[in-house]
């Protein structure tokens, strides 16, 4: 079988015929490099003379609950041996026509419109009478947002309890009196239930008040499936004062869930701003997968090949159920951007036509692989720098160096997520739990999340047959740790003990990570767990590159970390990078050690002169501190001022830096840092008061980092002599 030596990759088929029987046969037109375009030559191309061609989509396949059918397609590349390395990443675009972009009409005034995307407002009243699950948002909840709106969905769920709730969320008062003509719309995803017997265990209510509570007036009970728009006709309620309206969702047993978004209240009809005209919606998830050694390649090589695959990116999975799937895709439009790390040997791409407009009999998808070169890979940083004094901070950075193999007109960006310090047990003892329920373990982690990007936990047993299960809750509100009471968002439960959950850019919140020991060998075992948070803004970019990059030209820029001084400490960052319309696309780690200095050589010398002084004579005192070191150093300075001896505020002098009087302390204080080979010098006069007899000026020298301590004394006489001193002088005789 040939194909022209310019054909297109794809796949290609052909059959062959001998003795009446019919052999298909399929060839793999691939990639010999990283680099390369794949399907349609553009979005305007028109489907050529054959029945299935590698650059259209032809619609999808609905078979129930097999999600993964569709029009799949295939294209292979073969990436050449010691091509890849720790910085190298594969980065696959697709794009295809729709849906194309739409403007939906203005609403009509407006008086109250809530879209939830700050949570339940202040301002709303949430009631609970029955359950544990109140009115909250869907990603509180683990879930996306069903209805037509955008971003967050206030969200209520028995699913979530796994029982009943009577869960109420209210609207602040609307003043309505000068109002002729009134309107409720809102966007809303209803599931409904009923019982074995055809009774229905599930409402969704929505009421009014004009009396600020006292009664109710029902508007609308569901009990049937709805994930359409709602508008309502109030202008019967139209200048009659003050309202309020009420969501109440009400389930008698363990149900679905209700979910409201948009809820406004309109001078006029706002159907046509709700009531969208149905989008063309098109979707492609594609998936990158890469060469990996497995148990079949490594086990019969000559059989099964040198390798096997394993995925390295992919669109995120948005099946619904029933090969329902929602449109999502990493730009928010009908272009998909994912990325990874690559390896050596023959990968391949897969485009799943998940949804399709289906307004023309083949739309056209066209893709572009390309790849990145990081380096250094993985970014490792030296904290080696001091930068603050109080308290101890230091820094540190690296020179970057960014190379794609393709032209990225829309330009690229970069971002420093961290750093933290992970969280790094070995051998954490275990016992066995009730395998029945996670909640009987007493292996428990609290993780703080603050504008966090991702929380990963892996764990790893130390004993044969060890089974171990790892879940992620989110605190219900009052930091106390109560199993029940917490909410499930990630949870690893393999037969072994090597677990990993991955929560991407998690709610702000307190976390609690549970190790549940469910099979336990003999009744005791260990295991190692690593909890890696990667939030903070310690880790930034600095000359970040801007404007369009071309191909084969390497883009620099530095990333810098900041962390407090604890020696030989480990922070862990990343940093993300992608073309602009997907900004994420490559994830690499970041490291951030800080070293253990070498001891600091400080010397000092404290004087006080004349060390004899009458009462309104003055001496002068002199503190000087040698950094003889070449490495800079953190010091503190501190000369105590005896009682007897008054210091003259105006004489004080500090060369570098400024130093300062404590009238009550009785103290001269000074810190900063000293570079190497330089010095310090205070100097100040202080004035004998009617004491009588011997005080001392006693300096505390201190280098913070490297832990240099030094003490010294100046001795000065109040109103008496100085005793005499013996000196001692060598004696040198001749003849």
């Amino acid at each position: 079988m040939a194909v022209p030596a310019d054909a297109p990759l794809g796949v290609y088929e052909g059959a062959v015929e001998y003795d009446g029987q019919v052999v298909p046969v399929i060839l793999h037109v691939a990639a010999d490099s990283t680099t390369f375009e794949f399907g349609a030559t553009s979005l305007d191309e028109e489907l050529g003379d054959t029945p299935y061609d590698n650059g259209h989509l032809l619609g999808t396949a609905d078979w129930g609950w097999r999600p993964e059918t569709g029009d799949a397609k295939l294209f292979f590349y073969d990436v050449a041996d010691g091509e890849s390395g720790p910085g190298t990443a594969m980065i696959v675009e697709t794009e295809w026509r729709n849906p194309q972009e739409f403007t939906p009409p203005p609403l009509p005034e407006t008086y109250l419109l809530e879209d939830f995307e700050d949570g339940i407002p202040l301002d709303w009243t949430n009631y609970l009478d029955i359950g544990e699950c109140p009115w909250s948002t869907n990603v509180d909840y683990g879930m996306d947002n069903w209805t037509d709106g955008t971003g967050l969905a206030a969200t209520v769920s028995s699913n979530a309890c796994l029982g009943p709730v009577d869960a109420a969320l209210v609207t602040p008062v609307v003043d309505v009196s000068a109002v002729e003509e009134l309107w409720l719309a809102f966007h809303t995803d209803y599931f409904s239930n009923i019982d074995w017997q055809g009774n229905i265990i599930e409402h969704a209510y929505v009421d009014i008040t004009t009396d600020y509570g006292t009664t109710w007036i029902n508007l609308l009970d569901l009990t049937t499936r709805q994930d359409a728009p709602l508008v309502i006709d109030l202008s019967e309620y139209a200048g009659v004062g003050e309202i309020m309206l009420r969501f109440h969702y009400v389930a008698t047993a363990w149900s679905f869930h209700w979910q409201i978004d948009d809820v406004g209240l309109f001078g006029a009809d706002p159907s046509e701003s709700y009531f969208l005209p149905p989008r063309d919606l098109t979707d492609v998830d594609t998936a990158v997968y890469r060469a990996a050694a497995d148990d079949y390649s490594t086990g019969d090589p000559a059989f099964f090949g040198p390798t096997g695959v394993e995925q390295l990116a992919a669109s995120k999975d948005m099946w619904y159920s029933g090969g329902v799937f929602q449109f999502q895709t990493s730009t928010g439009g009908p272009k998909e951007v994912v990325s990874g790390l690559m390896s050596d040997g023959l990968g391949f791409i897969s485009l799943h036509n998940t949804l399709n407009a289906g307004r023309q009999l083949a739309e056209p998808v066209v893709g572009r692989a390309y790849q990145i070169t990081v380096d250094p890979a993985p970014p490792a940083l030296v904290a080696d720098e001091i930068v603050e004094t109080s308290p101890p901070t230091v820094s540190g950075d690296v020179e970057m160096s960014f190379t794609a193999t393709a032209d990225i007109p829309e330009g690229v960006t970069v971002r420093g997520i961290g750093v933290t310090e992970p969280i790094a047990l070995r051998d954490t003892p275990i016992e066995q739990h009730d395998s029945t329920d996670p909640c009987t373990s007493n292996q428990v982690y609290d993780v703080t999340m603050a504008d966090g990007w991702l929380l990963e936990v892996i764990t790893s047993g130390n004993n044969p047959g060890l089974d171990i299960d790892l879940f992620v809750l989110l605190d219900d509100g009052d930091g106390v740790y109560e199993c029940a009471d917490e909410q499930l968002v990630g949870a690893s439960t393999t037969t072994t003990a090597e677990e990993h959950v991955r929560l991407l850019q998690p709610d702000d919140g307190l976390y609690w990570v549970l190790v549940h020991g469910w099979g336990v060998p003999g009744g005791m075992g260990s295991y190692d767990i690593d909890i890696n948070a990667y939030q903070g803004d310690d880790l930034t970019v600095e000359n970040a590159p801007s404007g369009p990059v071309a191909a084969n030209t390497p883009v620099t820029f530095t990333l810098s970390g900041t962390v407090p001084y604890e020696a030989g400490a480990a922070f862990h960052g990343l940093l993300l990078m992608g073309p602009a319309d997907s900004p994420a696309a490559l994830s690499l780690p970041v490291t951030l050690t800080v070293p253990t200095f070498e001891p600091s050589d400080l010397s000092a010398q404290l004087n006080a002169g004349p060390e004899s002084v009458a009462t309104g004579e003055t001496t002068t005192v002199s503190l000087r501190v040698w950094n003889n070191s070449t490495d800079p150093e953190v010091v503190t300075a501190r000369i105590n001022v005896p009682v007897g001896l008054n210091i003259d505020l105006a004489s004080l002098n500090a060369s570098p830096g400024q130093a300062h009087y404590s009238v009550a302390g009785r103290a001269i204080t000074w810190s900063g840092t000293l570079p190497g080979s330089t010095g310090l010098t205070i100097t100040f006069d202080a004035t004998a008061a009617s004491h009588m007899g011997q005080v001392e000026f006693v300096a505390q020298v201190n280098g913070v980092i490297r832990g240099n301590e030094l003490q010294l004394t100046a001795p000065v006489w109040v109103n008496e002599a100085a005793p005499p001193r013996l000196i001692v002088l060598p004696i040198v005789a001749g003849n």
